[in-house]
């Protein structure tokens, strides 16, 4: 083989691993917002005094757990951030089971905040120091094994949640508004992660839902939502103006129902971003639907997980069955 021959063989090798080394990222940050969206599903319909009071089988409380997911990511960033010369960090991937008492608004924010910070610093990690030698790494604990017990520990606190919370289960009608809209962030991030999964190619003809499309996925969530936006502009507790903005077009290509739905979704959010609390209590809808505002945004979140769930099992990703149905 001439040397030309071998540079552009060598050229397509390394093309293939940066591409698999792409896919297994946006994988991790799937199912990152997959297990975040489900542990934080899980709180909702109960009420602050639950969630801040009852202890959480061997943790302080619901509050107490989020104060110390977030200190154990925090720590993670910490390691991550620091001088690849630095010392080595001793790491203790357990959940602490004594953090500090805080409110629940206080910890939800700060685990949130955590997150966030969290994906930024692992994101900026060479793919080379994230897929390779774990000795190379610089740290007690590699960047994806921490990026793995953060998934892996919102799988298991998910599970304990929901086995703690039937004794306090309310209806699914009341909790703080701070996680019924930390929930719709993060089930939307659940979907558009998910749908960063699914081939440029495909995403346009490919079947997966239902036998739909992804394009005609996105109209029936953008529709979903507009829907709700005209029920809420009716009752008062959004201007009229909201409920108009975007119109939408109707056709299925990608590009414009991909951006309908990031519109409708935005509008959305801003007008729930500004309502009251008792104005998650007014009744809204026609007579066959006719629900809390709380209720319709709980909906609207569970509607994004279904579908991110439906298109992952299209996918046939290697994941557990809880987050493909």
């Amino acid at each position: 083989m001439t040397s030309t021959g071998s540079a552009a063989h060598s050229d397509g090798e390394n093309d293939h691993i940066e591409s698999g080394y792409r896919y297994r990222r946006a994988e991790l940050r799937a199912r990152l917002a997959a297990e975040r969206a489900q542990l934080l599903n899980s709180l909702l319909g109960l009420k602050v005094e639950v969630l801040e009071g009852r202890p959480l089988q061997g943790i302080t409380s619901a509050a107490g757990m989020l104060s110390a997911v977030a200190a154990r990511e925090e720590s993670f960033v910490s390691v991550l951030t620091q001088p690849v010369e630095g010392p080595a960090t001793e790491m203790n991937p357990e959940i602490a089971i004594n953090p500090l008492p805080a409110g629940f608004d206080d910890a939800l924010a700060r685990c949130v905040g955590a997150r966030t910070r969290f994906l930024d610093a692992f994101a900026r990690i060479p793919d080379a120091v994230v897929f390779g030698d774990p000795a190379k790494s610089g740290s007690a604990l590699s960047p994806l094994s921490m990026a793995t017990q953060c998934h892996w520990s919102d799988a298991s606190l998910s599970v304990r949640v929901s086995a703690w919370s039937r004794d306090y289960e309310t209806g699914g009608s009341t909790g703080p508004i701070s996680l019924l809209l930390a929930t719709v962030r993060a089930a939307r991030k659940e979907l558009l992660t998910t749908v960063a999964l699914v081939p440029t190619e495909a995403r346009e003809l490919a079947v997966f839902d239902g036998g739909r499309t992804l394009p005609q996925i996105f109209r029936l969530i953008a529709e979903l939502e507009r829907s709700f936006l005209g029920y809420l502009a009716r009752a008062g507790c959004a201007p009229v103006e909201a409920a108009r903005q975007p119109t939408g077009t109707r056709d299925d290509r990608w590009k414009s129902a991909w951006s309908d739905l990031h519109a409708v979704h935005a509008a959305l959010i801003q007008v729930l971003d500004t309502l009251s609390p008792a104005a998650y209590a007014t009744t809204i809808g026609n007579d066959h639907d006719a629900e809390s505002v709380y209720t319709w945004a709980r909906g609207c979140l569970l509607h994004d997980r279904l579908r991110g769930a439906h298109i992952r099992a299209a996918l046939e990703l290697d994941w557990p069955e809880r987050l493909l149905r």
